[in-house]
């Protein structure tokens, strides 16, 4: 996965919230987005927008739902909550097929 064509991107914060918009530029995978922090713990996040532009109340979740092409959410994190130095991780929960020697596995 990339961010704005940038492998495994890395971005410092400072102690506040941050919006972020999410799009599914891929042309064949899903995503399903969560963050967690040092200990794998989930950081919640405030979804306020999708393809349909804002929604009508702010809704926090542990993870969005899963995220087809093309989709667009936006979310805000609030990271005055955690310590400066402090890390956490934008991951992928969504499950992929792996092709290998002509075999799919992963996804059923």
């Amino acid at each position: 996965m990339t961010v704005n064509l940038v492998y495994k991107p890395y971005f410092e914060v400072e102690r506040r919230k941050y919006r972020f918009r999410i799009l599914n530029a891929g042309v064949g995978r899903y995503f399903k987005v969560a963050m967690c922090d040092a200990a794998g713990k989930a950081v919640p996040m405030t979804q306020i927008a999708n393809d349909g532009n804002l929604l009508p109340s702010p809704v926090t979740l542990n993870q969005l739902d899963e995220q087809g092409i093309a989709e667009r959410y936006d979310i805000v994190v609030d990271f005055s909550k955690y310590k400066v130095g402090d890390k956490l991780w934008m991951v992928n929960l969504a499950a992929h097929a792996t092709v290998t020697r002509g075999r799919t596995a992963g996804r059923s």
